[in-house]
């Protein structure tokens, strides 16, 4: 049995959504969903209310522009749940390396040739850009079940009694972004593990938006959680990151320049990081550094 929670922005997807659950899950279910239109409450406010009024084991967490193309999917979550107790998460989506520097789910330097992996099953749609639909199968491992640092929050399914632990972190986060990458690290936080499942495919409508909101986010959690960062489950060397952060630092550094951040704010960003066993003296004076040449 599944608790579905969705905070919903739009009727017309929340109807369609609503009748493709039914025909696609094979279980017993409930729908969960508060309409929030306005956009007058964050995300994990309205998570957090649909989990403390769930009646089942399992809560799913998705977003309403979405199609489900697999046939008994609510079965499949319930056995990989079953098959894997040490689970406390699943995705569709979600990197094997979760960086000190602040960066979404897969990371800056994944396109500068870093050498952690992300991990991808859907149909992804666009909605901000003008290109067509997208099949995104990035399964590098050849797995069905891949264990990730952290997934992107499409699509998250968790037990009830892991989420009564950690929850989404409402007072932090106050919009609709960030709330994947916390709940994440809240999950690894606790000693369980998060995965992306390659059993279970749907058609998202639309990409994600990373906009000022997003960034003011990440640079939050990221101050949360530097203590217990960078998440390594791609098994990066040790001598391998201290070169990773630096460069992914950096690239954050140019975006800050971008979003109109001074270089005091970007060295109080840099301050916080030290809680990590990764940011030594050396790389820490190199990243200073790097922000008086800017």
């Amino acid at each position: 049995m599944i608790s579905i929670i969705i905070c919903s922005a739009n009727s017309a997807y929340l109807s369609a959504v609503k009748l493709n659950i039914a025909q696609t899950i094979g279980c017993e279910h409930e729908i969960l969903a508060y309409d929030n239109s306005m956009g007058e409450r964050g995300i994990c406010e309205v998570y957090n209310q649909g989990a403390a009024a769930a009646k089942y084991e399992l809560l799913c967490f998705m977003h309403e522009d979405i199609e489900y193309k697999t046939a008994d999917w609510g079965q499949i979550v319930r056995r990989i749940f079953s098959d894997n107790p040490s689970l406390g998460l699943l995705g569709v989506a979600g990197g094997d390396y979760k960086s000190l520097a602040p960066s979404s789910w897969f990371n800056f330097g994944h396109f500068e040739g870093f050498q952690g992996k992300y991990y991808m099953n859907l149909e992804q749609g666009f909605k901000f850009k003008d290109k067509e639909t997208i099949r995104e199968l990035r399964n590098p491992n050849n797995e069905v079940l891949s264990k990730v640092a952290c997934i992107d929050g499409v699509w998250m399914c968790t037990p009830k009694k892991i989420f009564d632990t950690p929850k989404f972190d409402e007072l932090m986060l106050k919009g609709f972004h960030g709330y994947d990458l916390d709940y994440s690290l809240a999950v690894n936080s606790k000693g369980f593990k998060v995965a992306v499942t390659f059993e279970v495919l749907f058609h998202h409508f639309s990409e994600g938006k990373y906009d000022g909101g997003w960034f003011k986010d990440i640079v939050h959690l990221h101050k949360k959680w530097a203590s217990i960062l960078p998440l390594n489950t791609a098994k990066l060397s040790p001598m391998q990151i201290p070169a990773i952060e630096k460069r992914m630092f950096r690239h954050f550094f140019n975006d800050c320049l971008n979003k109109g951040y001074s270089k005091w704010g970007m060295m109080k960003i840099l301050f916080h990081s030290r809680k990590s066993v990764v940011m030594t003296p050396v790389l820490l004076l190199k990243l200073f550094f790097s922000i008086l040449k800017r």
